[in-house]
Formats: C-alpha cells, sequence, structure tokens
C-alpha cells in the first residue's frame, strides 16, 4: 500500500526532502517498517542518483577550493618574505652582519674559528654575501690537505681580484712529523698571492720558511702581521733566507718562533714594526741587532739563551759589528724579558727605555750572589721613572731570596709590583712601605714575607699615612702574600678588607734557615 505523503516529482533533491527522507523523518518512518511499494523503490533509487551526482560536484568543488587556498597561502608567504625586515636592510649593514662571522685572533696557538656556511639562503643575501671580499679573504688551509683542495683554494683566491688576503694554517696532526706535510701550500697559496697578502699565520718545517722568505723582494709588500712557528730538527740543514718577508713597508706586528739554531741575522729595517714578539730563546747579539732596526716599536716580548759577558759588547762571534750601545727606543713602553738562567744584568744595561711604562722580567735558577738589578743602574736609572707596572717571575722556587730594598729607589712612580712568592720582604723593607717611604705610588703588590702580623702593621701604617692631610702617598688595594708564619691576624684581616682592601694571604712551607742561597 503506497504511502501517500511520499512525492513523486523527481527534481532537484531538496533539504526539505532530505529532512523528511531521513530516518528520523516522520514520512519514512512507516515505510521503514512495512515492504516497500515499486513506486516507493523507484522514488528512493533516483533520489539515491541525484545525491550520489550532487556529492560528487561537492568534491570536485571542494578540489579546487583547496587548490585555491594553497595558491593564496603560497603567494602570501612569498608576499611575506619579500616584506621581511631583513629585506629591508641596506647592503651595507647585512655585510657588516655577515663579517662578525669572521675570526680576529692573530696569536698563538691558532684556534679553529667559527666560519660562515652559504646553503640555502634567498638570492639577495647570497649577491650581498659574495659582494663582501672580508668573507672570502681567509683561507684557513691545512698542510695535510691533499692537492686538489689546495687547488680549489688557489683557484678561489684568483677570483678575489683587488681585495687582500689572509692565511692561516692549523696545528699539525697529532703524529705527524713536519717533514710529512705537503709543502705545496706555501707553492699555490703564499707565493702566488703574497703581494695581496695582510696576515700570516702558519706553523711549518724550516725548509717552507725558507721557501717562503725566497720570495723576490716586494714580494709581501702588504703585509702587516706576520706569526709564524717554525719546527726544526738539529740535524737538518739551514738555508739562509732571503730578504722578502722584512721589505714590507706596513709590517707592524711579528710573532717568531724559530729553533735556536736556526736564527738568522735581518740586516734591513723594519721602520713600520710597532710590535715584536720573538718566543723561541735567542742569542743577546742577534736580539740587539733586530731590536735595533725597530725604532718604532712599542711593544717587545723577548726570550734570552745566554746573557752576553759582562764585558762590552762590540761585536757578535762572526764579527758582525753591533749597534751603537746602549740601545735607545723612546717609543717602547711595554718590555718583557725572559733569560734561562739568572745571570742577565749586563744585556739589560745595552737599553735605554726612557718611556717604559711596563717592565716584565722572567729568570730561570739564579747562581749564589747574582741578582737582578746587578750591573743595570744604567737601565733603570733611565727606564724607572717612567715605569708603572713592574713583574719579577722565576721558575727556581726552592729557596728563598731576600729583596734587597734599594731595589725600589729606581721606580719612584711604579704603581704595581709583583714578585715571585719565594722573594721575601725583610720586616725593615715593609716598615719603609708603610710609611711611604718606598714605593709611595704602589697599589697592587705581591711578596714574601715572614711574620703575617708585619704584613698587617705595613697596610696600617700605610693607610694611615695616604689619608694624612697633604699626602701623596697611595692605599695599596691589592696585596697578594706568602708567609711562613702565621699570627692571629684573622681579625685584623677582616677589618682591613672592610677598608677596601683585596688581601690573598697564602701559607708557605719553607725553612726560614733556606734563604741563605741568594737575595737580589
Amino acid at each position: 500500500m503506497r504511502d501517500e505523503s511520499l512525492p513523486l516529482q523527481l527534481g532537484p533533491l531538496r533539504d526539505e526532502d532530505i529532512v523528511k527522507l531521513s530516518p528520523q523523518g516522520n514520512a519514512f518512518q512507516k515505510s521503514l517498517n512495512e515492504i516497500p511499494t515499486t513506486a516507493e523503490v523507484f522514488f528512493a533509487q533516483s533520489r539515491r542518483t541525484v545525491a550520489e551526482s550532487e556529492l560528487h560536484q561537492l568534491h570536485h568543488d571542494l578540489v579546487i577550493l583547496q587548490q585555491r587556498q594553497a595558491q593564496l597561502l603560497t603567494f602570501i608567504k612569498v608576499c611575506d618574505t619579500v616584506l621581511a625586515p631583513h629585506k629591508k636592510l641596506p647592503p651595507e649593514l647585512m655585510s657588516k652582519i655577515f663579517c662578525f662571522v669572521i675570526p680576529h685572533s692573530a696569536m698563538f696557538p691558532l684556534k679553529k674559528d667559527m666560519r660562515l656556511h652559504i646553503t640555502q639562503v634567498c638570492s639577495r643575501w647570497r649577491r650581498i654575501a659574495f659582494d663582501t671580499p672580508a668573507l672570502w679573504n681567509l683561507r684557513f688551509p691545512h698542510f695535510y690537505e691533499n692537492s686538489k683542495l689546495i687547488d680549489l683554494g688557489a683557484s678561489w683566491w684568483s677570483q678575489c681580484s683587488g681585495s687582500f688576503l689572509k692565511v692561516a694554517t692549523m696545528q699539525r696532526p697529532t703524529g705527524v712529523s713536519m717533514d710529512q706535510l705537503d709543502s705545496s701550500l706555501i707553492e699555490k697559496l703564499v707565493l702566488p698571492f703574497s703581494n695581496r697578502l695582510r696576515k700570516i699565520q702558519m706553523r711549518l718545517s724550516v725548509r717552507d720558511f725558507a721557501q717562503m722568505m725566497s720570495a723576490p723582494p716586494g714580494s709581501y709588500g702588504n703585509l702587516e702581521l706576520l706569526a709564524l712557528k717554525v719546527d726544526g730538527k738539529h740535524t737538518e740543514p739551514w738555508v739562509e733566507p732571503g730578504s722578502a718577508l722584512l721589505t714590507s713597508h706596513n709590517l707592524h706586528s711579528i710573532i717568531l718562533s724559530i729553533p735556536e739554531y736556526f736564527w738568522f741575522k735581518p740586516r734591513l729595517t723594519w721602520e713600520s714594526l710597532s710590535r715584536l714578539t720573538l718566543i723561541s730563546k735567542i742569542p743577546g747579539d742577534i736580539c740587539l741587532i733586530i731590536m735595533s732596526q725597530c725604532s718604532s716599536l712599542t711593544s717587545c716580548n723577548l726570550s734570552i739563551i745566554d746573557d752576553p759577558d759582562d764585558q762590552d759588547l762590540k761585536s757578535t762571534d762572526e764579527g758582525e759589528v753591533l749597534p751603537p750601545l746602549p740601545l735607545s727606543l723612546p717609543l717602547l713602553n711595554s718590555f718583557s724579558v725572559q733569560f734561562r738562567t739568572g745571570i742577565f744584568s749586563p744585556f739589560l744595561s745595552h737599553f735605554a727605555l726612557p718611556n717604559l711604562s711596563k717592565f716584565i722580567i722572567t729568570t730561570g735558577i739564579m747562581p749564589h750572589g747574582h741578582h737582578w738589578t746587578r750591573g743595570c743602574e744604567t737601565f733603570f736609572k733611565v727606564a724607572g721613572p717612567s715605569l708603572k707596572n713592574v713583574e719579577v717571575k722565576s721558575s727556581f722556587q726552592s729557596l728563598i731570596f731576600k729583596v734587597d730594598s734599594t731595589i725600589f729607589s729606581y721606580f719612584p712612580n711604579i704603581r704595581s709590583f709583583i714578585s715571585p712568592l719565594n722573594h721575601r720582604f725583610e720586616t725593615p723593607t715593609m716598615e719603609k712601605i708603610g710609611r711611604g717611604e718606598l714605593l709611595p705610588q704602589v697599589e697592587t703588590i705581591q711578596f714574601h714575607a715572614e711574620h703575617t702580623s708585619d704584613v698587617m702593621d705595613m697596610l696600617d701604617a700605610r693607610r694611615s699615612q695616604a689619608l694624612s692631610s697633604g699626602s701623596n702617598v697611595s692605599i695599596i688595594r691589592d696585596i697578594t702574600v706568602a708567609c711562613c708564619e702565621s699570627d692571629e691576624v684573622d681579625e685584623r684581616l677582616n677589618i682591613l678588607r672592610t677598608q677596601g682592601i683585596n688581601i690573598n694571604h697564602t701559607m708557605t712551607y719553607w725553612s726560614p734557615d733556606s734563604d741563605s742561597d741568594g737575595e737580589y
């Protein structure tokens, strides 16, 4: 029996038809519980066909909408990239930002610093990077690189026309001698570009060092910094180097570490050199020759093999005439010198440094009866008035050395005096320092004392003297002292610390009878 409530028309499926024919619709509940008639079956099949057709159209429209959505999102992303803040920065600023990753260290030991990697970046960034020569003029080659990598480096540098270059080699791998390393790096990366190099930092063999020096004169005309560590053996034949590296008028800093048995005597003038560091121990006569050619030196760090004899030097062992002595370097304000033994005062007497501000001396074993001021009256009479910082270092810590207070008369304006913790100030010396008769301007001091109470008395007296009316005495603000005997001074130490004095107090175990070996 047919249900008259069911629609018979076969037009488009309407929303009300869907509701009416749904399982929850009242019109279809009866048809679900009874056997449908032929008309009802025909009607349901027709409506289902219409619904499938409409659903297919919806799927098609949905795909089109999703594609359109993806297109719009991509377009928005492109717009955001174009409108990004970094896109608006001028190329000059972007170039400076890139340059922040360039390492600046130019000292030994060489370290592997951060590098810039250009991978998948926007075309504008890449163009700015390639237009910034500072990013590409620094090369970190290795002597153990294969020939292909060295050739690639040379090819890359050849494309950086007009820009100045820097070359720095890393330390050699552990267990590999310099003889096993490829010297083609010098041939392909250094010599062809020598006239464009501003900085060289390398660790190389004597053979490669001689090869670098054999370049034609003027090859390193733009070189500003030279830092070399040369490795060699006693059995390796020495090749007298040329003068190519010594002719640069722009060279302002040299750091050399060369085996003592390979030292050469440069005979050219380094007028522009302001900083000289000779790490390896060198003969004193060669040192005098080198320094005499550096009239613009402001900082010098030397390591001497042996001191010349007490007699006045006039020539080297090979008969070469030495420069006029004492050697005057009016611009030198920082001087550090290291000796193998304690017999070094004659060497210092060959210098006249009127504007020296900082002096560091390192000594080895002091023979009995020697001290580092003996024979140096000329040196300290000239350099002493301008000195602000004096530091004495010693590798010999087994004995106590008594400090002769007459040494301090050379340093009327010194502000810092650092001595080894086995160099003892006697009680009369500390009393004079407390009254301001010695070291009146010193604010930082380090020494050895027998009794801690003597140190406390010195600091109390010094403070009282400094606070008195019209006094030109400075308060000692920083003191490091090692004492053999410690009195009950904890309370006094705390009081001094509350007054702004930094006190580093340590105990030593030297016997009071162990100071008979030497004094200065």
